[in-house]
């Protein structure tokens, strides 16, 4: 029976991380081991907060807990989970999520039917069954497909081949770990929803600019993947993660998009704006239809 390492990394989580470990607790796969990180920094106040809270659980030495000196951030906690762990393969678990009961061991029977070719699979979540399987590292980069970090279980030599998390990362770290999974394995979408989320917001963005500035240190490191892609593509990619995060509104948000884009493409054209704006309508268009059908 293969081990699953669970990292749960915790930073101003107190309130809600002993349900992350209770859920996984009470999986249906019994082979696994829980790796909880605190970066909220040892002897700060959330920090003994989150400690108290977990007490009983270290105490039964039902998880291992790690404490950061300082706060660094959720990249360098998941790797530093993986750095403790001994697990075969391997998934993650935000502080303020939960696994449903048989998440693991659906994941689990999946990755033991795959070949090597597959270094990855994940779930739905949310209601969400959209998914997609095999080479889908254009999708990953136009994030018609998204694997979030609750969503995935992958092979301890993929994590291993990768170096874990990029820890210059603060948002999109799943965005980007995932994109550079997907370039150098397939990876397999299961038909079901594994994990709820309360969407706490605790690390939205605050501001236009903001979510601009981690896009775009995303979409820097990510120039050596989009530049796999034939021109027309590369530009698909970069104006549709621009897209998102540019300020909204008629002509002010289509020279906003223009000028923010730039930085890749001088010249990057309306016409891939009219596409990019025609493939986000219809997909809107398809979630709303289906969220509609199933009531």
């Amino acid at each position: 029976m293969k081990l699953v390492s669970v990292i749960i990394p915790t930073h101003q989580g107190s309130k809600y991380v002993k349900y992350a470990v209770e859920s996984v607790l009470r999986q249906s796969y019994s082979n696994i081991e829980i790796i909880v990180v605190d970066d909220n920094g040892k002897g700060t106040i959330e920090q003994e907060k989150t400690e108290k809270k977990l007490k009983e659980y270290i105490d039964a030495n039902k998880i291992k807990y790690i404490t950061h000196l300082k706060n660094i951030n959720g990249s360098a906690a998941r790797n530093t989970g993986f750095k403790n762990s001994f697990g075969d393969y391997i998934c993650l678990l935000d502080d303020d999520d939960e696994y449903y009961p048989d998440k693991i061991e659906r994941e689990v029977r999946e990755l033991n039917l795959l070949n090597d070719d597959y270094g990855m699979v994940f779930c739905g979540t949310n209601g969400s069954d959209k998914g997609k399987s095999g080479s889908i590292l254009f999708e990953v980069l136009i994030h018609s497909v998204v694997i979030g970090s609750n969503s995935f279980m992958v092979r301890r030599n993929i994590w291993e081949q990768l170096d874990g998390f990029d820890e210059s990362f603060k948002r999109h770290q799943d965005y980007e770990f995932t994109a550079r999974v997907a370039s150098i394995t397939k990876i397999k979408y299961i038909k079901f929803v594994g994990f709820k989320s309360r969407l706490t917001k605790r690390n939205n963005p605050k501001s236009t600019v903001q979510a601009q500035e981690y896009r775009a240190h995303y979409l820097d490191k990510m120039i050596p993947l989009i530049k796999k892609f034939s021109v027309s593509k590369q530009k698909f990619i970069i104006c549709c993660n621009c897209m998102e995060v540019s300020s909204k509104g008629s002509l002010m948000h289509i020279n906003n998009l223009l000028d923010y884009a730039s930085r890749w493409y001088p010249h990057f054209g309306l016409l891939t704006i009219l596409k990019v704006s025609i493939f986000k309508f219809v997909r809107r268009l398809k979630w709303v239809l289906i969220k509609n059908i199933r009531g």
